[in-house]
């Protein structure tokens, strides 16, 4: 009955992808899309990369008719979280969908097809959202938007990290950050952690490691960057691009990963000694 449940879930989730790509291609003239297939397995990844080209259905009056085919870019994930459901953690399992122009994340989709013991829709499962549009489908933690955190203040802070391979630069950078270690949050699958963080339960992910790709990271950019967060290279505090890979480019953000919620922004800037992104 597990199996069967687990299916029904996946192909719930096929639905939603496939709903996805109805409301998209109507309003796109063309779309360059870069797919990954990743088997965790193996510690292999297979891009793959495809064109979906349309006529114009709405008489020029699409709202991306105007964007050339170079200019945007789909990364999707299909199941993000891959080793936590084979381990039996499917609460942590996403499909990630982040849409980029220019190589600017401008729209990302986090869907949660396990969220509940049932057959998911995209009202109560899906969080959706960008610049210019807010955050939908997911109740957003208010404090964490108005009120800057600074280091007289008692709120405790809260790093999510991943629950797989904890290193010690990891480690270490939580504690730079000002975050006690017993109250880092081990979570696996990317998805998951944005989540973490728009429910007010983490004020960061941390992953100064490389691994993450961009599809890992283009939804969650999107959705933290409306609300004045960023997602940015945990080396250094610049911004990761998403436009598509050329020649021998790797799509991995081999300078890890750090997503700061708005109100830690300028604190994270500052203890790491970063340029201010303002």
């Amino acid at each position: 009955m597990q199996l069967i449940s687990v299916f029904c879930h996946l192909i719930c989730s096929l639905s939603f992808l496939l709903g996805f790509w109805r409301w998209l291609i109507p309003r796109c003239a063309s779309v360059s899309v870069f797919a990954c297939i990743y088997c965790a397995s193996k510690e292999k990844q297979g891009p793959y990369s495809f064109t979906l080209l349309c006529g114009d259905r709405h008489e020029g009056r699409s709202p991306v008719a105007h964007l050339l085919l170079q200019e945007l870019t789909v990364w999707i994930d299909p199941i993000d979280g891959t080793l936590e459901l084979v381990e039996g953690f499917p609460h942590n399992v996403t499909i990630l969908i982040g849409v980029a122009w220019k190589g600017v994340p401008r729209l990302g989709v986090i869907f949660q097809p396990f969220l509940h013991n049932k057959a998911p829709s995209i009202s109560e499962c899906a969080t959706w959202g960008g610049p210019g549009l807010g955050v939908f489908g997911l109740p957003v933690q208010q404090n964490f938007l108005t009120h800057a955190w600074t280091s007289s203040q008692p709120c405790p802070l809260v790093a999510a990290t991943t629950r797989s391979r904890q290193t010690p630069r990891i480690l270490d950078m939580i504690q730079q950050l000002g975050c006690p270690l017993d109250r880092m949050i081990a979570e696996g699958g990317a998805g998951s952690k944005i989540l973490l963080m728009l429910q007010g339960k983490a004020h960061w992910w941390v992953f100064p490691e490389p691994g993450a790709k961009r599809w890992d990271t283009c939804a969650g950019e999107a959705l933290l960057s409306c609300l004045g967060g960023e997602l940015v290279q945990a080396t250094n505090g610049l911004p990761y691009m998403y436009q598509f890979p050329q020649d021998e480019e790797t799509p991995t953000c081999t300078q890890g990963v750090l997503a700061s919620m708005p109100t830690v922004r300028t604190w994270t800037r500052t203890v790491l000694k970063w340029e201010s992104s303002e």
